[in-house]
């Protein structure tokens, strides 16, 4: 009876509420069977009935919240999020360039990047929802060797810079700006470049697209090795 007490109360503490009776159930027809003088009749019936029941919407509801919460952790992972004005030129390049560097690190195929659990993406502050990336930003990047993906610009949230291991702006006046849009957000925000801004290269000749995402690869990688990746992500095995 002492041990049948303690799995009792190990069974509240370590199990929701809405299981309780149902384990408790289970011990009951368990004691029933053991000392059959010890539970009546009609108890032992009811316990019998009790533990035969499929289990609970509040069984189910519990483990499918469970089982979505692990899943939308899987595909949040670890974000790295890059931050300019339209979303269609320096931060898509750079999250182009992030994720390329991510699968580097951990060896992987840039179509298994969802293996190393880090992932970059872009936002803007005042971008136009669903504007493709520019040409001359895809013929920078495949100037360096880096594939342009299919890019739909997108303003940034407030709900997003909280979610994001770390922000890089572009200029300083962008990182103004995500600060004001989420202030809680404004210690893992910081200059892509901590020596001034990357300046826009947006209509300018192609020469310039390449220069500039020629920089933004090199201070991708700065930034990286400043946060200790991939030695401060665990890759997912």
């Amino acid at each position: 009876m002492a041990s049948a007490g303690l799995i009792v109360i190990a069974l509240a503490l370590l199990s929701p509420l809405h299981h309780f009776e149902f384990y408790l159930g289970k011990l009951r027809y368990a004691l029933a069977r053991m000392f059959p003088n010890l539970i009546s009749g009609s108890q032992q019936e009811q316990t019998r009935a009790a533990i035969a029941l499929e289990p609970t919407v509040a069984d189910v509801g519990f483990s499918t919240q469970m089982a979505a919460g692990a899943d939308e952790f899987k595909k949040l992972g670890q974000i790295i999020l890059f931050v300019c004005s339209g979303n269609t030129c320096r931060s898509p390049m750079a999250a182009a360039i992030g994720n390329a560097e991510i699968a580097r690190r951990f060896s992987l195929p840039l179509e298994n990047l969802d293996r190393a659990g880090p992932l970059a993406l872009s936002a803007g502050i005042s971008a136009r929802d669903g504007a493709p990336m520019t040409t001359e930003a895809k013929q920078a990047l495949n100037s360096i060797g880096i594939p342009a993906n299919g890019h739909r610009a997108s303003n940034l949230t407030a709900e997003l810079a909280l979610q994001v291991e770390k922000i890089f702006c572009m200029t300083q006046a962008q990182r103004n700006a995500v600060i004001e849009i989420a202030p809680a957000a404004a210690g893992k925000t910081l200059c892509l470049d901590p020596d001034g801004d990357v300046e826009d290269p947006m209509g300018s000749e192609l020469a310039n697209y390449v220069n500039c995402a020629r920089r933004i690869h090199s201070l991708v990688r700065l930034r990286f090795d400043e946060i200790g990746l991939p030695g401060s992500f665990a890759r997912l095995e």
